[in-house]
């Protein structure tokens, strides 16, 4: 784009040269636009399924405990179960 600079304005190249790199300029940003976009959409996609499988895999970590590891009040069922739900909403 500097090139651009270069040429006199009254040059028949000036016009020619100045629509070429602004449409490369929209070109990019329409690229990084769609690219982000993409990015966003696999970045949340992968997040939901990898908080899924930790809750998953924690429940049914507290699934097999021995009974008596829930008379711990702050394992209590329902403490646990907000644990697990802790963000949904």
């Amino acid at each position: 784009m500097v090139f651009v600079l270069m040429i006199p304005i009254d040059d028949p190249r000036f016009v020619e040269q100045r629509n070429f790199w602004v449409s490369m300029f929209a070109v990019l940003c329409g690229g990084m636009f769609l690219f982000t976009f993409i990015q966003k959409l696999a970045f949340g996609y992968g997040s939901e399924n990898l908080v899924k499988t930790i809750r998953v895999k924690l429940f049914e970590a507290i699934l097999y405990k021995h009974i008596g590891w829930f008379d711990n009040k702050d394992r209590a069922p329902g403490v646990l179960g907000n644990v697990i739900q802790e963000d949904i909403a």
